[in-house]
């Protein structure tokens, strides 16, 4: 007697799923993987190849620039940085992942109305001196500016 009919038709689904996406799944943590080992090779070969020279620093083995590359993708950003993370906050160029030609000309027309009140405010002060300038004398005690 089955108690629980739907969850043995989900756990028929779910081994559908998996045998169907395995090979994928293996497939892209070998990339994955791959491409982390490959990139904390870059990483120490660089290092040994540069900064030995330059700061009498030692070099580093393969691990340590692994931890290395780990240590800097969280300082520096969290885990997108490093090479096989992908996802909508990598692929982002503005705000909501928008095009970047619309980002610069919402950064244009920012910075045309930013210019626009920095004239404003120019005429206002400006009249303002103005005003100031014809009153003063009538103020007891207030003398005209001079030229």
């Amino acid at each position: 007697m089955n108690f629980f009919p739907a969850a043995a038709n989900y756990g028929a689904a779910w081994c559908m799923v998996l045998s169907r996406y395995f090979p994928s799944i293996l497939w892209g943590l070998a990339i994955a993987i791959g491409l982390t080992l490959v990139s904390a090779w870059l990483v120490a070969w660089l290092w040994n190849w540069t900064i030995p020279g330059l700061f009498k620093l030692p070099a580093l083995t393969f691990w340590q620039a692994f931890r290395l590359q780990v240590i800097a993708a969280l300082l520096l950003g969290g885990l997108r940085t490093l090479p096989f993370v992908s996802g909508p906050n990598v692929a982002e160029v503005g705000s909501n992942g928008s095009d970047p030609q619309l980002r610069l000309s919402e950064v244009n027309e920012i910075l045309l109305e930013a210019e626009r009140t920095e004239r404003a405010a120019d005429a206002h002060l400006k009249e303002s001196l103005r005003l100031l300038a014809i009153l003063q004398p009538a103020i007891p005690g207030g003398t005209a500016p001079g030229p």
